[in-house]
């Protein structure tokens, strides 16, 4: 007789021997497959209502996994809007001090640029609420090594794609890193620098990178 179901119970440690259960079949699988490696799926923040910020905390950001990928697709809800990135403690509080740099490569400007440090990095250049010669909103995709200790300096790294003048398309791609680290990060936010709103149709998505 078929069973379509064998309660774990019923099953020891090395039960199913690595040579008869073949992986090239088709699984479906409805929980977290942990030890396979790769990419797992976190969180996605979705705004359906104006929002200022979005935050990712320590739900997310923790000792399971030291690197990160955050893809996202944003609109902003004013005109000279760039994206910032600001780390947070284990406890939520803001790590905000003046130890943010980024460098950055523009095609815009064709050449590379850096900041001094400041209390967040700029991941972004303008953005406008669309129309004239401004793209609404803005692509980007960055890597993010967090680490879990107090001498960790967390990193991040990746390109922004935004349309310009004349339907050109920009990128910035390069990354930032924040200098000496004194506390454990446990989650990171985003917001507008110049106090702009994401808009509805924004999407941030956070995957946590096994190995």
């Amino acid at each position: 007789m078929t069973l379509s179901k064998i309660g774990t119970p019923a099953l020891v440690a090395n039960a199913v021997d690595n040579t008869i259960l073949d992986l090239a079949d088709n699984f479906a699988f409805t929980g977290n497959v942990t030890g396979a490696g790769g990419q797992v799926h976190l969180i996605t923040h979705t705004v359906s209502d104006a929002v200022a910020q979005v935050i990712f905390n320590e739900t997310y950001i923790n000792s399971t996994y030291d690197n990160y990928l955050l893809i996202a697709k944003w609109f902003v809800s004013a005109d000279s809007s760039k994206l910032d990135f600001q780390f947070r403690q284990q406890d939520g509080t803001a790590i905000n001090d003046s130890n943010y740099i980024r460098n950055i490569a523009s095609s815009t400007y064709g050449a590379n640029f850096s900041t001094t440090p400041v209390d967040s990095a700029e991941l972004s250049q303008n953005l406008g609420v669309g129309g004239g010669n401004r793209e609404r909103g803005g692509y980007g995709n960055w890597y993010l090594s967090m680490g879990n200790t107090q001498d960790f300096e967390p990193t991040l790294n990746g390109t922004f794609v935004y349309g310009g003048t004349s339907n050109s398309t920009h990128q910035l791609q390069g990354g930032m890193r924040y200098l000496g680290s004194t506390a454990i990060t446990g989650g990171f936010k985003l917001f507008n620098h110049n106090g702009s709103n994401f808009t509805t149709g924004s999407t941030f998505s956070l995957y946590g990178l096994a190995t």
